[in-house]
C-alpha cells in the first residue's frame, strides 16, 4: 500500500521537468479564486499536483504537460475517486475538440440542474447527456465527469494566463503594487511549497501581497478615515502634507469609482468612499450621497443623522427633507414622515414627493389624500409606473384597468400590475382573462401569493377542480406558516373566505398530516400533497423491445424517493376496488387528459385520491399516447420511483376523457378589456 510520502503520491518531488509550467498553472488558479469568500487555502504536491480548499469542498487539480483527448481523458478518469465534497480539474496544454464539446454539454446539464426548471426537463437533459456519453463509450464515467473539468492552458501561454488573472485580481481589488517583484515572490513560494509539501492559507497569501503594496496618499486618506484612526482633517493634513484642495483633486478618481459602485449597486463600497470623504470635506453633495447610500442599505437612523448635518449647512435642502421623510416612513414614524415630505414639497414640487406622500397617506388609511397625491404625481410625470400601479387601488374598475395597463406598458416586468389586474378581473367574473394575468405575474415572481391563490379560485369557478388542486398545493406549500400555522395539529381544519363582487365563498381545508391537506371543493373533497417530492406527471407509451410496436399507452407519476412512492401506491390501493382481478381495480380509476396550446394537464382519480399535474410541453410521448389509445381504447397507470427503481402498474383502464382547449395568448396588454366587457361581466356576476 502506498503511503502519503511514497513515490507514487509525491511523484512531482522526484521530477524537475514540468515544474515551471505547473507553478504558473497553480498560481493562475489561485488568483482566479482568491476573491471568493469561501476560499481557504492552496496546497501543493499532496496526492494531486495542487488542491484549492474552500469552506465546504475542495478542488484537486492535476497538471498534465501534454495534449488531452477523449482516450487520454478515460485513462485519467480511471484514477478519479468519487468522494463527498471533492471535485477535480485537469489542466493540459490543449484539449481535443470532442472533449471540449463534451465539457460544454456537461456544463449545460449542470446549469439546468441548478435552474428553476421542472423535474421533467432535468431528467430529459440528463438522459440526453447519457446518450452522448454512450456514443463516446464514456457512460461508465458519468458520475466522475459531473465532478471533473478539463481546461487547456498552452505551455507557451501559461505566463500570460497567469499575468492576466493576476492583473485582473489586482484591478478588481484596487491594489496598487510592484507587480513584477510580487509575481516573482509568489512563484518562488509555490516552488518551495512543492519541495516542502506545504500549503498557504488565504491570510498568508494576502499578507504576502500587502508586502508589495504601494499605498497612495488617497488610499491612506480613505483607510485612515474609514478605520477612524484620526478624528479631524488637520491630523490627516499634517501626515500627508499639502493643502486640502490638492488632496481633493487626488480623491476625484475615487469619487468616480464610488459612482461606478452605485451604478453597479455595490452600495457598501460606494458608502465607504463617500463616508471617508465626508469627514474631510463636509459639503452638501457629499453628505447627500452618504444619506442616500445609508437609506438604500436600510440604515435609516444613520441616513437621518446625515440629513441633519446637511440641514445645518443648508436649511433649505430639498434632498435632506426628502430622505428624512422616506427614512422616517421606513421607521414607521408616520407623522415625522409627513412633516418632512411636506417641507420638501414646499421647496420643490416633484413627482417623487407626491408619490411618497401618497404612500404615507395610504399607511394612515387616508385614501382620499393618497389618491390626490398619486394623481398629482402623474400630472407631473405620466411615466411614473409605480404611481399608476398604486392609484389603481383607489379608482373605479375601468380606470383601475387603464392605470394597470399603463404601468405594464411602462414596465413590462412589473409583476404586481399583472397580479392586481388578474385579481380585478377575477373579482368581476372574467376568470379566463384573470388566469392569463396571474400566469404572467408568476413568470416574474414564481411564488406570488396573489397569483397562486387567484388561479386556484378561478379554476374552481371554471369547473376545473383537478387543475385548481395543483395551484392550491403550490400556494399552501409556499405559505405554510401563514396557511398552516405551527399550532395547527393533524385533523384540525381552517377556512378560506373568498369575497368577490357579488358573492362570498367559504372553502374548508383539513390538515391530515405534515404533507397531506384535504380541501373541500364544490365538486367534492380532494387530498393535496404539499411535500417537497410531489413527483411529476408524465404521459407516453410502453413499447416492445425493438420499439416497433406500442404495447400500452400510459399516464403516471414519477417520484424521486421511495417514501412518497409507497404513500402514493398505498393511497391508490386504499381508494380503489381491491381484488386480484386487475380489470376490476382498473374500473375504479378515472383519467382526464386535457390538451392546451403548449402543455398537457393530466388527472388520475382513484376515489377520493387524486394525482394531477401539467407536462411542460406537447411532446412525441403525448402523440404516441393518442395513437396508442385510439388503437387500443384502454390505457395503463404507472407509478415509478427513481431511487428504488420500483414500478406499480395498473392496466386496462377504460374510463378515459380527452379534452382540448384553445387558449388566447397574452399578447395584447392594452385595451384588451373593454368597458362593454366589464359591464357585461358585472351584470352576469350580479345575476349569479
Amino acid at each position: 500500500m502506498d503511503t502519503y510520502f511514497s513515490k507514487k503520491n509525491t511523484g512531482g518531488s522526484y521530477a524537475s521537468k514540468g515544474f515551471e509550467y505547473q507553478d504558473y498553472c497553480c498560481l493562475s488558479t489561485v488568483f482566479m479564486n482568491l476573491s471568493e469568500n469561501d476560499f481557504k487555502s492552496v496546497s501543493v504536491e499532496t496526492i494531486n499536483d495542487f488542491t484549492i480548499m474552500f469552506e465546504t469542498y475542495e478542488v484537486c487539480v492535476q497538471v498534465k504537460r501534454q495534449h488531452i483527448n477523449i482516450s487520454y481523458a478515460k485513462t485519467l478518469l480511471e484514477g478519479i475517486e468519487i468522494k463527498k465534497d471533492k471535485m477535480y480539474e485537469i489542466i493540459g496544454t490543449s484539449i481535443s475538440e470532442d472533449l471540449r464539446n463534451l465539457m460544454t454539454n456537461i456544463m449545460w446539464l449542470k446549469n439546468i440542474k441548478n435552474s428553476s426548471r421542472n423535474d421533467s426537463e432535468k431528467i430529459d437533459a440528463e438522459e440526453s447527456l447519457k446518450k452522448i456519453l454512450e456514443k463516446q463509450k464514456l457512460e461508465k464515467y458519468y458520475e466522475k465527469l459531473l465532478i471533473t473539468s478539463f481546461a487547456p492552458i498552452p505551455e507557451d501561454m501559461a505566463p500570460m494566463a497567469l499575468y492576466a488573472n493576476y492583473s485582473y485580481w489586482l484591478d478588481t481589488n484596487s491594489y496598487s503594487c510592484n507587480k513584477e517583484d510580487l509575481l516573482n515572490n509568489m512563484l518562488l513560494k509555490i516552488s518551495k511549497m512543492r519541495s516542502d509539501r506545504a500549503y498557504l492559507n488565504k491570510e498568508d497569501l494576502e499578507a504576502t501581497i500587502n508586502q508589495y503594496r504601494i499605498e497612495t496618499a488617497v488610499t491612506k486618506v480613505l483607510d485612515e478615515f474609514y478605520d477612524r484612526k484620526f478624528k479631524t482633517p488637520s491630523e490627516i493634513l499634517r501626515i500627508l502634507g499639502g493643502d486640502k484642495e490638492e488632496i481633493l483633486k487626488k480623491l476625484e478618481v475615487h469619487i468616480i469609482e464610488a459612482d461606478k459602485y452605485i451604478k453597479s449597486k455595490d452600495f457598501s463600497k460606494a458608502l465607504k468612499i463617500y463616508s471617508s470623504l465626508a469627514v474631510l470635506y463636509q459639503e452638501e453633495v457629499v453628505l447627500i450621497n452618504c444619506a442616500m447610500l445609508y437609506e438604500v442599505l436600510d440604515n435609516y437612523s444613520e441616513a437621518i443623522s446625515y440629513c441633519n448635518k446637511i440641514l445645518q449647512l443648508n436649511p433649505r435642502s430639498y434632498e435632506a427633507y426628502f430622505i428624512l421623510g422616506t427614512s422616517s416612513g421606513q421607521l414607521n414614524q408616520i407623522d415625522n414622515a409627513l412633516e418632512y415630505l411636506n417641507k420638501a414639497k414646499e421647496l420643490k414640487e416633484t413627482a417623487e414627493i407626491y408619490y411618497n406622500l401618497g404612500f404615507i397617506y395610504y399607511l394612515r388609511k387616508d385614501n382620499d389624500k393618497a389618491y390626490s397625491c398619486y394623481r398629482k404625481c402623474l400630472e407631473l410625470d405620466d411615466t411614473f409606473a409605480d404611481a399608476h400601479l398604486n392609484i389603481s387601488d383607489f379608482t373605479e374598475k375601468e380606470n383601475a384597468i387603464f392605470h394597470l395597463d399603463r404601468a405594464i406598458e411602462l414596465n413590462s416586468h412589473m409583476y404586481q400590475a399583472y397580479g392586481k389586474k388578474g385579481e380585478l378581473l377575477r373579482d368581476i367574473g372574467l376568470h379566463n382573462h384573470a388566469i392569463r394575468y396571474f400566469k404572467k405575474c408568476l413568470d416574474y415572481d414564481k411564488t406570488n401569493f396573489q397569483a397562486l391563490q387567484g388561479i386556484s379560485l378561478c379554476l374552481l369557478d371554471l369547473g376545473k377542480p383537478e387543475e385548481a388542486a395543483i395551484y392550491f398545493a403550490d400556494w399552501i406549500s409556499e405559505y405554510k406558516e401563514q396557511l398552516l400555522p405551527s399550532k395547527m395539529n393533524n385533523g384540525q381544519s381552517n377556512m378560506i373566505v373568498d369575497i368577490t363582487w357579488h358573492r362570498t365563498r367559504f372553502l374548508h381545508y383539513k390538515k391530515i398530516d405534515e404533507n397531506i391537506i384535504r380541501v373541500d371543493m364544490p365538486y367534492g373533497s380532494v387530498e393535496i400533497n404539499i411535500s417537497e417530492d410531489k413527483g411529476f406527471i408524465f404521459i407516453g407509451c410502453l413499447m416492445n423491445l425493438d420499439k416497433s410496436e406500442t404495447v400500452l399507452p400510459i399516464v403516471g407519476k414519477l417520484y424521486k424517493n421511495e417514501k412518497e412512492f409507497l404513500k402514493c401506491v398505498t393511497s391508490i390501493k386504499n381508494n380503489s376496488i381491491l381484488t386480484n382481478d386487475n380489470a376490476t381495480m382498473a374500473r375504479s380509476i378515472k383519467v382526464l387528459v386535457r390538451e392546451y396550446n403548449d402543455r398537457i394537464f393530466i388527472s388520475i382519480d382513484v376515489g377520493n385520491y387524486q394525482m394531477s399535474g401539467f407536462t411542460d410541453m406537447i411532446s412525441d410521448g403525448y402523440r404516441n399516447f393518442l395513437n396508442g389509445y385510439n388503437s387500443k381504447k384502454e390505457i395503463g397507470v404507472l407509478i415509478s420511483c427513481l431511487d428504488s427503481k420500483k414500478d406499480f402498474l395498473i392496466e386496462g383502464i377504460i374510463n378515459v376523457t380527452l379534452e382540448k382547449f384553445e387558449e388566447e395568448p397574452l399578447k395584447k396588454l392594452k385595451n384588451d378589456i373593454t368597458k362593454e366587457m366589464l359591464n357585461k361581466a358585472m351584470e352576469s356576476d350580479s345575476n349569479n
